[in-house]
């Protein structure tokens, strides 16, 4: 093998109704789940990610990281997503584990938030653990060919389309490197909001990526961030550039046109 391909995806938030899933999936009371039509756009998304990488990889190593929130948790009351967590972290494992097998076990994951995970996102751990790949860490640096990666699942990106967070995160990593003598990171990776931002070339030595999610947006989307749409996709780096082909899918669900 010559060269790696690294796959960035983060927040897949399996089991909620706007999120990834299974075409069908056989829940744990025996009752056939069918995907929506939400769903349905977003896994087709999925297998041509997966499709194009797997094109990419051909006599290259293969490296996955998923930055977190794998699964969608029962919480804030929601109506939006299945009950039982069981549920979700079955399919979790039945959507991942070829993956793993994929990339030979270099399948690498992040602790997302509590609401989703539970505590130390423990669903997320058990998830791992079942299916072999690496147990989830909160933040870690990564060398991969001489290619460096400072990965973590909380980021913050802009409110709006012109306003950009990701700047201020590099910024921060600058800032932490120079009191602890540490040589900059490449590249920042961080998830969270769903939403693309990248802070270019504003912070020298290192560049900051906040990630696309797998998830359109849900009731409580809906209601901090009513103009924004979530991005659909994730981030490669083949040989250490940048491939962002795959970045945002153009899923525009979230707004209809209704002809009267």
């Amino acid at each position: 093998m010559t060269g790696t391909v690294v796959v960035g995806i983060a927040d897949t938030h399996i089991g909620s109704d706007s999120a990834l899933s299974l075409p069908e999936f056989t829940l744990d009371s025996g009752q056939l789940l069918k995907a929506n039509m939400n769903q349905e756009a977003i896994w087709a998304c999925w297998g041509d990610f997966w499709q194009y990488v797997t094109k990419l990889r051909k006599g290259k190593r293969l490296i996955i990281i998923h930055l977190g929130d794998m699964i969608d948790g029962d919480h804030h009351n929601t109506v939006q997503s299945l009950k039982n967590v069981d549920d979700q972290r079955n399919m979790a494992q039945a959507i991942f584990k070829p993956l793993v097998d994929l990339c030979d076990g270099a399948f690498y994951t992040f602790r997302g938030t509590p609401a989703h995970g539970k505590g130390a996102s423990q669903d997320e751990v058990d998830v791992c653990r079942e299916i072999g790949a690496q147990v989830p860490q909160w933040r870690t640096m990564f060398d991969i060919d001489g290619v460096t990666i400072d990965c973590s699942h909380h980021g913050r990106a802009g409110g709006r389309p012109w306003t950009t967070a990701a700047a201020n995160i590099a910024a921060e990593v600058v800032i932490q490197c120079a009191s602890r003598k540490q040589d900059l990171p490449m590249w920042i990776w961080r998830a969270h909001n769903h939403t693309i931002d990248d802070s270019g070339e504003k912070v020298a030595g290192t560049r900051c990526l906040c990630f696309p999610s797998w998830q359109l947006k849900t009731e409580i989307g809906y209601r901090w961030f009513a103009n924004k749409i979530s991005d659909i996709g994730g981030f490669i780096l083949n040989d250490g550039a940048l491939d962002a082909s795959r970045a945002r899918y153009p899923i525009y669900l979230e707004r209809k046109t209704i002809k009267i």
